[in-house]
């Protein structure tokens, strides 16, 4: 997890600290996953928005998949590059 948190937290205080509370023992998997999946969202919130911005430039939607088509293909194998069912 930490090899994530040099190269994607910005904050190296922070990264540090989690080292050695970890190695002592004073922090749990679940600080350090969370604090990890900040900083990985906080990296990939400008890709989103990018990605948000040139969808909608080119009159597509920004949006995945409903969750109704989700649910239903939640019991079969998965699949890659499938449209949403529902539309």
């Amino acid at each position: 997890m930490f090899i994530y948190h040099d190269a994607f937290n910005p904050n190296t205080a922070e990264v540090d600290d989690l080292k050695a509370r970890y190695r002592a023992g004073k922090v749990g998997d679940v600080e350090v996953k969370t604090k990890l999946a900040n900083a990985l969202n906080a990296h990939l919130d400008p890709i989103r928005e990018r990605r948000a911005a040139a969808l909608a430039q080119a009159g597509l939607p920004a949006r995945r998949c409903c969750s109704k088509a989700r649910s239903a293909r939640a019991s079969s194998p998965p699949r890659r590059w499938t449209a949403c069912a529902t539309r």
